[in-house]
């Protein structure tokens, strides 16, 4: 990275760049089995002597060089994880560790690095070099470290497929231990061994808030454990081992929208009953609107919309007027015209970690002023894997020249940083979980697939789990 300084007056024809790119491409530049591509930034000068030149119709530009790596052979990609006498690069190590699936193995990674962890060992020489090499050592354990805790089930040893004795000691020499252990079935769904000694579950019995609230704790439980590099396996069609939390949280979706549909369906009371049925899930819908539990109004919403409920007219027409309208305004809101340009919209000035709204929430039985409480966000994980889904067949794996195209992989791990910050907010959440609730939701029997199409509910089921 190199810079220059730009030094022109105002009215110059200089002055015609104020309104370009702040970064400009420029090219490209090969170097050890890497691809970069090569742009210049231009910043303003903040120095006085800018400042007292300013003042005289003169801007002081500073042009920096930006290399960014675009694609490489995999050794090359993995050795500029930690380059040679050259800082590393934070914000490519991220998208490595976030993509590096799509085209190679956490073992084979490892393997390379203790490659490139005992080639700097051979042949040292001069003081310098032998420093720099040094430096090269200490950055790669640094890393492995950094690697094993945050993805910590990447580098674990099994009894089906035991590291060799080799790799075992390079972790132990990078001092890199995991202590993850994965999640088992009842981690994934707790508590559903609620009793039936309470008697069957009347999803009526509780109020809109209580259901949202209920439902909210467990979308937003499912969606903080979602692992984000399993979305990029999951758009790929591997195997379901590779992205349990992904389908977990579409599994839930599927559900909900599913139990929707045949609540309304099974209430009793004819016509009446079915519309009473149609305005207590409008409100709860309406309800997971206000705490932003996205996903949940969309599952809920879309089983509205199936055939087999849209169809009862009847009873649509029995919903008081109020209803009718707060139902349209949901379903304008997650309508999925221009690739669901309204709730992206929505979701992008509400929800995110770094604007999470402040205002209180009034808990039931506590006033308002007493519970301040800052409100988490559970988006709808189809919008981010529609958008991968496009990313993955825009973009092809490789170059023409056989380069692993990284550019594809930082486009990719774009999308999943979103995701990340709209984890951090569902942190916010702190409603308890109902026992009873997630027992109806998880044991209920339910239309399978096949039935469901039979009874028009295949457009719900197909658009929250698209068939990728």
């Amino acid at each position: 990275m190199t810079s220059n300084s730009v030094f022109s007056s105002s009215g110059s024809s200089f002055s015609d760049q104020l309104g370009s790119p702040a970064v400009e491409p420029v090219g490209e530049e090969r170097e050890e089995g890497l691809l970069f591509a090569v742009s210049l930034k231009r910043t303003r000068y903040t120095s006085a002597y800018s400042q007292l030149q300013e003042g005289d119709g003169y801007l002081l530009w500073n042009t920096t060089k930006v290399r960014v790596v675009k694609a490489g052979t995999l050794q090359g990609l993995v050795w500029y994880l930690v380059p040679y006498q050259r800082e590393p690069d934070a914000s490519y190590r991220s998208c490595f560790l976030n993509t590096f699936r799509l085209f190679s193995s956490p073992r084979e990674v490892l393997e390379m690095l203790a490659d490139r962890h005992k080639a700097m060992a051979a042949n040292r020489s001069e003081d310098t070099e032998q420093q720099a090499k040094r430096t090269v050592q200490i950055g790669v354990e640094s890393f492995v470290r950094t690697w094993v805790e945050r993805f910590p089930g990447d580098l674990e040893s099994s009894p089906s497929c035991p590291f060799p004795r080799s790799l075992q000691a390079f972790l132990d020499e990078c001092g890199a231990h995991s202590n993850h252990r994965t999640a088992g079935p009842t981690e994934s769904t707790p508590a559903l061994e609620a009793s039936s000694r309470d008697g069957p579950f009347d999803l009526y019995t509780l109020t809109p808030e209580e259901f949202a609230e209920g439902i909210t704790a467990e979308e937003a439980r499912l969606f903080r454990e979602l692992v984000p590099h399993q979305c990029l396996s999951y758009v790929r069609h591997m195997k379901t081992a590779h992205s349990p939390t992904v389908r977990r949280c579409i599994a839930l979706s599927n559900r909900l929208s599913l139990l929707v549909i045949q609540s309304v369906l099974d209430r009793e009371g004819g016509v009446e009953g079915r519309a009473r049925a149609l305005g207590h899930w409008i409100a709860v819908a309406q309800q997971c609107r206000k705490l932003k539990n996205f996903s949940s109004a969309m599952s809920i919403v879309c089983g509205m919309r199936s055939t087999a409920v849209f169809s009862l007219q009847q009873s649509w027409n029995s919903l008081p007027q109020n209803k009718q309208t707060t139902f349209m305004e949901l379903a304008q809101l997650f309508s999925a015209d221009s690739n669901h340009q309204i709730s992206r919209d929505i979701l992008s000035r509400e929800g995110t970690g770094k604007h999470v709204a402040l205002s209180p929430v009034s808990h039931r039985g506590k006033a308002a002023h007493d519970v301040q409480v800052v409100q988490g966000v559970v988006p709808f994980l189809g919008t981010f894997l529609s958008d991968l889904t496009m990313l993955h067949a825009a973009h092809k794996d490789k170059l023409e020249d056989g380069l692993i195209n990284f550019d594809k992989c930082r486009k990719q791990f774009e999308v999943l940083v979103q995701l990340m910050l709209y984890q951090s907010a569902a942190e916010n959440y702190s409603f308890p979980q109902s026992h009873r609730l997630l027992s109806w939701l998880y044991h209920t029997p339910v239309l399978s697939q096949q039935e469901g199409s039979v009874h028009g509910t295949s457009v719900c089921t197909a658009y929250l789990s698209p068939q990728l």
